[in-house]
């Protein structure tokens, strides 16, 4: 019998009680006219937040090439997202908010998108989690070309500009084996890397210019552990975090000149935490429901300048908050999302 790769997911994403809703399972529910069949055997994602809402999706139309070229855009990704729900990335104008209409699908078609990052041209990478492919788009939305990942599955990435090296998160592979990390460069594998003693590889991060990468990992325990990576060569490192629970989400910051990672308050409340040295030297308290106190659910988010967009996978939000300020949202960008899961900003020159 196949193991379950969508518990393998929901227990990595979990790890550590990080997120609201985590402890919830739930079942898919029988298909109706309304409603498609997804086979979560087959899947990458928790089954808590599919299925139940999937309904009758209006139609969006498709991005029209070089209608973002002087404007700055933000890309969401939704795994089970468009009419067929396949997945389908999302194209807002930034920070205003306009819906501009869905990518293309690449050539080989969308099946569960899920992480982004952006590289120094402005371009957007889609990690196309259940084809074992990473797709670029440019900043206005045309398709660029596939990158091929075989027998992975991409589910994060981030591009270094000192090197020009594109990192992407395997969580596992399609096989069943542990997560790994996968290094090109100009649209070429270079290599494949395994992080010691780890099950799966759910986030990482360039850290600013300096060409070190860091990397959420999974344990079999279930918990979330930090390594670095630079020439080949791995490095575990503690944060200090007191009662603090730490996630997956992960971004660099030039304006608070730190790393930044996701996670829970010892109250309970999401946060952002920046860290520095291997301290948490502060926190963005995200309020997703009016209430500061009441979590919000998986969530991933991208930092541009004083603003950071998050992508609510339990809640089916986008929302931006000022940064690192926090508080209730300052725009909640609308489209039909099904279980946004990742998210990018794109500009010609991709500044802080």
């Amino acid at each position: 019998m196949k193991t379950s790769i969508s518990a393998m997911r929901a227990a990595a994403l979990c790890a550590a009680a990080s997120f609201a809703g985590c402890a919830g399972g739930g079942s898919p529910l029988a298909p109706s006219a309304n409603r498609v069949n997804v086979d979560f055997s087959q899947t990458l994602l928790s089954p808590r937040v599919a299925i139940s809402h999937l309904g009758t999706i209006s139609a969006v139309r498709q991005i029209e090439p070089g209608c973002c070229a002087r404007a700055k855009t933000l890309f969401v990704s939704d795994a089970f997202g468009g009419s067929s729900f396949t997945g389908a990335v999302y194209a807002f104008e930034y920070p205003s908010g306009k819906l501009l209409g869905t990518l293309p699908a690449p050539p080989e078609g969308f099946s569960e998108p899920q992480g982004e990052c952006v590289d120094d041209k402005g371009d957007v990478y889609v990690d196309n989690t259940a084809l074992s492919t990473i797709d670029e788009y440019s900043h206005g939305g045309a398709f660029v070309e596939t990158l091929a990942d075989p027998g992975q599955f991409p589910v994060n990435c981030s591009f270094d500009p000192s090197t020009g090296n594109l990192a992407v998160a395997n969580i596992f592979s399609s096989s069943g084996g542990p997560g790994n990390l996968a290094i090109y460069n100009g649209g070429v594998l270079l290599n494949t890397y395994y992080p010691p003693n780890t099950s799966s590889v759910s986030a990482i991060a360039y850290r600013a210019r300096s060409g070190i990468l860091w990397l959420a990992v999974g344990q079999s325990s279930g918990v979330f552990t930090y390594d670095t990576f630079s020439g080949g060569t791995f490095a575990a490192f503690t944060i200090q975090t007191g009662k603090n629970h730490l996630g997956n989400g992960m971004q660099s910051s030039a304006l608070t000149q730190s790393m930044n990672i996701s996670g829970t308050t010892a109250s309970g409340q999401t946060a952002i935490f920046q860290v520095s040295a291997g301290k948490i030297t502060g926190k963005t308290i995200l309020d997703c429901t009016g209430n500061p106190s009441a979590p919000c659910g998986d969530v991933a988010f991208f930092i541009k300048g004083p603003r950071v967009t998050v992508t609510d996978a339990v809640r089916l939000s986008a929302s931006m908050y000022r940064f690192p300020a926090g508080g209730h949202p300052i725009h909640v960008f609308s489209a039909s999302f099904t279980q946004p899961i990742g998210v990018a900003v794109s500009s010609f020159v991709n500044t802080p």
